[in-house]
C-alpha cells in the first residue's frame, strides 16, 4: 500500500461527519463491513461528508462548499 512508504508529516484524523437522508441505513452498512461505527458520527440530512485532521499548524476542517 502506498501509504506504507510516504513520510509521516503528523496528521491525523481528528473526526469524520458523515450526512445522509437516512443515516441508520449507512450505519447498518458500517456495521456489516465491521466499521467501528462509534468513530464516525452520521446524522440525518443532505449526502456530506466533513472531516478534521490535526496538523502540527492546528486543525484543518474538510468540507463541501456552499452551492453558488
Amino acid at each position: 500500500h502506498p501509504a506504507l512508504a510516504m513520510v509521516d508529516l503528523g496528521c491525523r484524523l481528528v473526526s469524520l461527519d458523515l450526512t445522509h437522508p437516512y443515516p441508520d441505513r449507512l450505519r447498518s452498512v458500517f456495521t456489516a463491513i465491521g466499521l467501528n461505527v462509534a468513530s464516525v458520527r452520521v446524522t440525518e440530512g443532505p449526502a456530506a461528508v466533513s472531516a478534521v485532521i490535526g496538523t502540527p499548524r492546528g486543525a484543518v476542517r474538510l468540507s463541501p462548499s456552499p452551492t453558488l
